[in-house]
């Protein structure tokens, strides 16, 4: 079973809408350093991120999330919790209506990044099995904020005008699950001292597209300094 491509509330992505045309896209990767981060930088991002958390857990959908989606990779969220292999048993729940292991199998996702849209996209499609709407509506505010914290961030078109994420994980989710394209190829390429990721993906046309993904995920050395306070 393959999750179906996120649908936005309101008017598509800027980025979505020049995704069927037969251009070349862009944005950059600097890998994320939380997993190698200073004992006080990473302390520092742990608080914020709890401090965030508890306000999305108190229904405040108003948090920064670029912020929050920042200070969930320099805490070591995204470096502590392999995903992929929940995800996948959920989806198979699903298949199989076992909605009670499915919705705990997304809560656990949650659990251990709640700036990650994977798991509230997971959750929204338990709920909408449910037939509990509100509860699926608010899943899916969560990871149209994600999403829209991405996206509003540039066109993709030049690196230049990149499109700004925190993970290898976030460029997956644009790329599969806004786009519904898959990776056909990737590459590190450097540029002007910085590292880049090119991904050649294929959209649901058939057409081919270059990608380019940027990181706002600051460097160890400069942690510290740059965490919001």
């Amino acid at each position: 079973m393959r999750i179906a491509a996120f649908r936005p509330k309101g008017k598509l992505y800027p980025f979505v809408r020049t995704f069927g045309a037969p251009a070349t896209l862009g944005v950059c990767l600097l890998l994320s350093a939380g997993a190698h981060a200073s004992p006080d930088a990473k302390a520092i991002a742990l608080h914020k991120y709890e401090t965030l958390k508890t306000r999305v857990m108190g229904n405040d959908l108003t948090v920064n999330w670029a912020e929050f989606r920042t200070v969930a990779v320099d805490a070591g969220m995204e470096s502590s919790f392999d995903w992929h292999p929940t995800r996948a048993r959920v989806l198979k729940d699903l298949d199989a209506g076992n909605t009670e292991s499915a919705l705990a199998g997304a809560q656990t996702v949650i659990a251990h990044n709640m700036a990650n849209p994977e798991g509230h996209l997971l959750a929204m499609m338990v709920y909408q099995q449910l037939g509990l709407e509100s509860a699926a509506d608010r899943e899916h505010s969560i990871v149209d904020a994600i999403v829209k914290s991405i996206m509003s961030t540039g066109d993709g078109l030049s690196v230049q005008r990149a499109l700004s994420t925190v993970s290898a994980s976030e460029e997956e989710f644009v790329v599969n699950m806004v786009l519904d394209a898959d990776t056909e190829s990737q590459a590190s390429v450097q540029k002007d001292g910085e590292s880049f990721d090119r991904r050649t993906v294929r959209s649901e046309d058939g057409a081919e597209h270059v990608l380019w993904f940027h990181s706002s995920v600051q460097p160890v050395a400069v942690a510290a300094n740059v965490l919001p306070q």
